[in-house]
């Protein structure tokens, strides 16, 4: 491992991923104070147009007062829909859909890809009776693709289910704890996307080109005013603004940008991976020590501890690709952007070349994403069980890989089907409950939303509830395989 000491594997990267936070912390604080003080000297007001704003302020207070006002009632009926909404979806869930799984998980994983055969089919035969044979044709042969994937798949179906079961069984023992956790791990990204959100805004502050740190508001030293000075300053930049929105990026630019993102993605994938790890570890004490008291506090502790430093390894690994994937979407927007401008007859044939090449290579690394992704879910789970660090994990779970061949590809994709549609119908069925109240507070309360909206926010709040759950059903698959 990368410096193991004692239970601590790979500590190297956990107290690089402390210093990565520690800076994006210190970073967001000072950014947050600069933009409150450029806020408050008035370098974000549009002094082109502060004389209309200020003649008629006065007119239209009282249809600006009007227009936001809104009713109190109708606030709480809203704020109290949402919370009947996912307190509903919880309780389907963890209650209807967990016990669904259990009892009939084999009807579920056949009757999900006949689902598919069946969509397929009729998106198939509808685009044939509008006339469109090509659209019709792809539909058809998808059809034929999942029925043949049913017969490749059915001797295995029975294994998934009983893999399925296991995990929904040991996630019913201690779903309390694993949905907290998982919730609590929410919230600590979501504080972390603030502070890089704030970290990037005071950064792309400096980098703006009519960006002056000399100039805060202030009377300047000829004893001239200081918002007469920035006024100028940004009348002379506007003369070139064409220029600079066409313009590229410097190397400096770049780097930082790219910096950037590579701190946003490590930091969501180490939250999304501590999550997993603390799924396998709860399924771990399960199997191993099932007497043992609040499995999924210590899951969590050791994935915050002794697993910090490979789940932040593994993070990085995936934070890298994704960068090198930025990367080449840079160069193809700004290849592109070049043939779309006025001087696109005066480019050769290089470019396109350089499209294709960019193309190529970042089809690749999305497969190759994908691949290392797939593979990190079983190092995980495996370095949670064990207590190895990432390497020694990968190694183990590639001689895993080795020895059974596709069985973990088949296991995967069927359940991973089914949890999919799970996640939809949880959607669904939290609409329809949302527009069940909406109706019911209309008649008495008097204060319903358009069903419409109902329908659409219910759904996103059931979808979530769903993924989430869902999400720790696949990685409770994934270390009970």
């Amino acid at each position: 491992g990368f410096w193991d000491i004692g239970m601590f594997k790979d500590l190297a990267f956990a107290i690089l991923f402390a210093f990565n936070v520690f800076f994006i912390i210190v970073k967001a604080i000072t950014s947050i104070s600069e933009l409150n003080d450029a806020a408050s000297n008035g370098k974000f007001n549009d002094y082109d147009n502060s004389s209309n704003t200020n003649t008629n302020s006065n007119t239209n207070t009282n249809t600006v007062e009007s227009e936001v006002a809104v009713d109190a009632n109708g606030l709480k009926a809203a704020a109290a829909g949402v919370v009947f909404c996912t307190l509903f979806a919880l309780f389907i869930t963890l209650s209807v859909f967990l016990i669904v799984l259990m009892k009939y998980s084999e009807e579920l994983i056949r009757g999900t890809i006949w689902v598919s055969i069946i969509t397929w089919s009729v998106f198939g035969t509808l685009f044939l009776l509008g006339g469109s044979l090509l659209m019709s044709i792809i539909f058809y042969v998808l059809a034929g693709i999942t029925y043949w994937w049913l017969g490749v798949a059915q001797h295995r179906i029975a294994f998934a289910s009983s893999v399925l079961k296991t995990a929904v069984f040991a996630i019913k023992q201690n779903q309390l704890g694993l949905v907290s956790s998982t919730c609590l791990i929410q919230m600590i990204q979501v504080i972390y996307l603030f502070f890089w959100t704030s970290a990037a805004l005071g950064i792309f502050y400096h980098m703006d080109p009519n960006h002056d740190t000399s100039l805060n508001g202030a009377d300047g030293a000829d004893g001239t005013d200081g918002t007469a000075i920035v006024h100028e300053s940004r009348s002379r930049s506007n003369e070139d603004t064409d220029d600079y929105n066409t313009s590229e990026l410097d190397g400096k630019q770049t780097f930082i940008f790219l910096g950037l993102m590579f701190q946003l993605y490590w930091g969501c994938e180490v939250c999304k991976n501590i999550i997993s790890s603390t799924v396998s570890g709860t399924i771990a004490c399960f199997y191993f020590t099932p007497q043992r008291t609040k499995p999924v506090q210590g899951a969590l502790f050791r994935s915050l501890t002794t697993s910090f430093g490979s789940i932040c390894l593994g993070s990085m690994i995936v934070a890298t690709l994704e960068v090198l994937r930025t990367v080449c979407n840079l160069v193809r927007n700004s290849v592109g952007g070049r043939r779309n401008g006025n001087n696109r007859e005066r480019r050769g044939s290089g470019e396109m070349y350089l499209l294709c090449i960019v193309c190529v290579v970042d089809c690749f690394l999305r497969v190759l994403e994908d691949v290392i992704r797939y593979f990190n879910r079983y190092a995980f789970s495996y370095q949670a069980a064990y207590g190895t660090n990432f390497l020694t994990s990968g190694k183990r779970v590639y001689n895993l890989f080795s020895r059974r061949g596709w069985t973990a590809i088949i296991n995967d994709n069927l359940i991973r089907n089914t949890l999919s549609v799970i996640s939809f119908v949880i959607g669904i069925t939290t609409a329809l409950f949302a527009i069940t109240v909406n109706s019911t507070w209309q008649i008495a309360l008097d204060a319903a939303a358009p069903t419409g909206a109902v329908f659409g926010i219910g759904f996103i709040i059931g979808l979530m509830i769903g993924i989430l759950i869902t999400n720790i059903i696949d990685s409770a698959v994934v270390s009970v395989f």
